[in-house]
C-alpha cells in the first residue's frame, strides 16, 4: 500500500496516533480537528467517514482505550518527527496560560542574567514551556505567542541542562482547595516525550531521578 493513496485526512490521523497513541473519535463534524489533554487523551473530530475509512483498511482497531493503531497501521504511518502540514491546520487552536506575576516573582532568581543582549521575554518562554508539559503537547502546538518552536526548544535545553528548570519547576506552585501544589509533577515530566528525555538527562533531579524514571 502506498503513502500517497491517502487522503490528507487519514494520513493526518495516521500520524497523530502514532504519536500519541490511542485516539477518541467524535463524530459528526464537517471538518477534521483534534487536540490533546491530560485528561482526554487524542480527541479527534471530523466526518465518520475518515474513520470508517481507516477500519476498513484493517489500520486502526477499537479498544477499551479508544481507536489504537493495528500493526498494519503502525507499518502505514509515516515515521517523520516534524508534523505533517495537514496536522498543523487541522489543529485547535489552544489558548495560552500565562504564569502570573506572583509566581514569576517567586522564581525569578533562578533565571541568569541577560548579558546586554535582548532576549524574549522569560515569562512567555517559561509559560510556554509549563503549557506544554502540563497539556503533554509538542513544542510546535505550543500557541505562538509564547515565542514559537525553536525559542522554546531552544530555552528548553538551555535551562534544562543548567539545573535552571530543576529549581524552578521546584519552587513553582499554584493554589488550589487543598493548599498549594506545584504546577510540574513527575508526572507531567514522564508522560511528556521531552519532558522524559529532559528525566533521562539528569535534568530534575529535585523532582524525580533517571533511576526513578527508569524504575516506573
Amino acid at each position: 500500500m502506498k503513502w500517497k493513496t491517502f487522503t490528507p485526512n487519514q494520513a493526518a490521523v495516521l500520524w497523530l496516533m502514532r504519536e500519541h497513541g490511542a485516539a477518541v473519535f467524535r463524530d459528526g463534524f464537517r471538518r477534521l480537528s483534534w487536540a490533546v489533554t491530560p485528561s482526554e487523551g487524542l480527541t479527534i473530530d471530523g466526518p465518520n467517514l475518515i474513520r470508517d475509512a481507516l477500519l476498513a483498511r484493517g489500520l486502526i482497531a477499537t479498544t477499551t482505550a479508544g481507536y489504537v493503531l493495528t500493526v498494519a497501521g503502525q507499518q502505514e504511518a509515516p515515521a517523520q518527527k516534524a508534523m505533517p502540514r495537514r496536522v498543523a491546520e487541522t489543529r485547535l487552536q489552544l489558548e495560552p496560560v500565562w504564569l502570573t506575576d506572583e509566581q514569576m516573582q517567586t522564581v525569578s532568581e533562578w533565571f541568569p542574567r541577560s548579558h546586554g543582549k535582548p532576549r524574549l521575554d522569560d515569562r512567555a518562554i517559561l509559560s510556554g514551556i509549563v503549557m506544554v508539559l502540563r497539556e503533554n503537547l509538542m513544542w510546535q502546538q505550543a500557541p505562538a505567542v509564547f515565542g514559537g518552536e525553536m525559542a522554546l526548544r531552544r530555552r528548553w535545553n538551555q535551562w534544562g541542562a543548567s539545573g535552571v528548570l530543576d529549581a524552578v519547576f521546584a519552587h513553582l506552585f499554584e493554589p488550589t482547595s487543598n493548599g498549594p501544589r506545584l504546577v510540574i509533577t513527575d508526572t507531567m515530566l514522564t508522560k511528556n516525550t521531552s519532558g522524559r528525555r529532559g528525566v533521562a538527562l539528569g535534568w530534575f533531579e529535585t523532582i524525580i531521578s533517571a533511576e526513578e524514571l527508569e524504575a516506573a
